[in-house]
């Protein structure tokens, strides 16, 4: 078992699980987690549409909406699949920045 003290640390943890947990894999929350694959492949969706995808997800956790989190999507073409950066900064009460997050889903 671990048990995680900080806030930080949790809120960390927390994008981690939301990033890497497909929905209806967590018993009893078909909610959680994301489906990247059925929603950045099957519909291509604009960078805006995923930041406003991320953010609800975000909106539905304990400890991430604690530190004003900002996030940014890069979309590039590749020659099989597209490619999207996702970068979340997690940020302080006087808006500086503690961590950086970064995602990349191909």
């Amino acid at each position: 078992n671990l048990f995680l003290y900080d806030e930080l640390d949790a809120a960390i943890q927390e994008l981690d699980m939301i990033f890497n947990t497909e929905n209806t894999e967590l018993i009893g929350y078909p909610t959680y987690g994301t489906n990247w694959w059925q929603y950045l492949w099957e519909l291509t969706p604009l960078e805006t549409n995923i930041k406003q995808y991320i953010y609800d997800k975000i909106a539905e956790s304990l400890f991430i909406g604690n530190f004003n989190p900002e996030v940014e999507v890069q979309h590039i073409n590749g020659t099989e699949n597209s490619i999207y950066y996702i970068k979340i900064t997690l940020r302080d009460k006087n808006n500086e920045p503690l961590t950086i997050q970064q995602y990349e889903l191909k």
